[in-house]
């Protein structure tokens, strides 16, 4: 999730997002265009580009989600092996965002139309975009806002705890200063990332060798059990933290999986506390609540 002012960039960080993402095997190849030949009925060739879609907040809950008189996918499925982004979150219907819940976890949707079953697959990554209030600069230091606090936190009761849980990291991006338009330094280029990233992934790959899963993302309690079994100082860590931020069990696997990812991207055997911390402020950048506590 990224958290903004207007004009701060979080569009163009979600589109750059897929250009270093590694590029799809075959057999994912053949999954998406399985899914887009349901959608289009004339794909002749095989989709290689891992997919990006980008629904606007007025599309339909079918359109979204999938079904239908002849149930056909919806975008999160169109999104499969790639990036769903949706761009002014909190503009969504309530009802929307909350049927997101299942097929986050499940990574499949099930619609069932005249006492059948349809199920498409919908592993994607799910990448959302939100002003931080209604006036959008809550917490901005370059412009006041105008929103009063009770304004703010109706705004965040859209979002529910339950979806809000599932969002693994949630991220505050400011706006540029004027300075950096003309700032001659560049950073890494997106070949340099993706080829970290895809080495990475073959870390991940190497570990989940023989079993039904690849990434970090797909893992189950038992296996972040395992992560801490032998390690008292990340078990303690993790239990501050719990307390500290009221975490739920999934919040908890949720931070864990993206230290172990942290941990791969720097080639380490095991989590260390800098990557549990450097996990915790991807999530707890933005402190949402519904009571006196929104804070940035």
């Amino acid at each position: 999730m990224f958290i903004g002012p207007p004009g701060s960039g979080k569009t163009m960080l979600a589109k750059r997002a897929v250009t270093i993402m590694p590029d799809l095997n075959l057999q994912e190849c053949i999954d998406v265009t399985k899914i887009y030949s349901l959608y289009k009925k004339n794909v002749n060739n095989l989709v290689w580009k891992r997919p990006f879609r980008n629904p606007h907040h007025t599309i339909s809950r079918i359109g979204l989600i999938g079904g239908g008189i002849s149930p056909g996918p919806g975008e999160i499925s169109l999104a499969h092996m790639g990036i769903l982004f949706l761009d002014e979150f909190s503009q969504f219907p309530k009802n929307f965002i909350e049927d997101l819940r299942q097929p986050l976890e499940n990574r499949e949707v099930v619609i069932t139309r005249n006492h059948f079953s349809y199920s498409f697959p919908c592993n994607f990554m799910l990448i959302v975009a939100t002003n931080p209030c209604y006036c959008g600069y809550f917490g901005n230091d370059g412009k006041k806002c105008i929103c009063s606090l009770r304004e703010v936190k109706k705004f965040w009761k859209k979002m529910s705890g339950p979806i809000m849980d599932r969002i693994d990291m949630r991220v505050t991006i400011d706006r540029l200063p004027e300075s950096s338009f003309i700032n001659t330094e560049y950073g890494e280029c997106s070949d340099k990332i993706k080829n970290r990233i895809i080495k990475c992934i073959d870390i991940q790959n190497y570990r989940y060798k023989g079993r039904k899963i690849s990434y970090n993302s797909e893992i189950g309690i038992n296996s972040v059990n395992k992560w801490l079994k032998d390690d008292k100082k990340i078990r303690d860590l993790i239990y501050t933290v719990s307390k500290k931020y009221n975490l739920t069990a999934r919040g908890m696997v949720s931070i864990l999986k993206v230290s172990r990812t942290i941990a791969d991207l720097e080639s380490s055997d095991s989590i260390k506390e800098h990557h549990v911390i450097e996990a915790v402020n991807y999530r707890e950048s933005f402190n949402y609540s519904s009571d006196d506590s929104i804070c940035m």
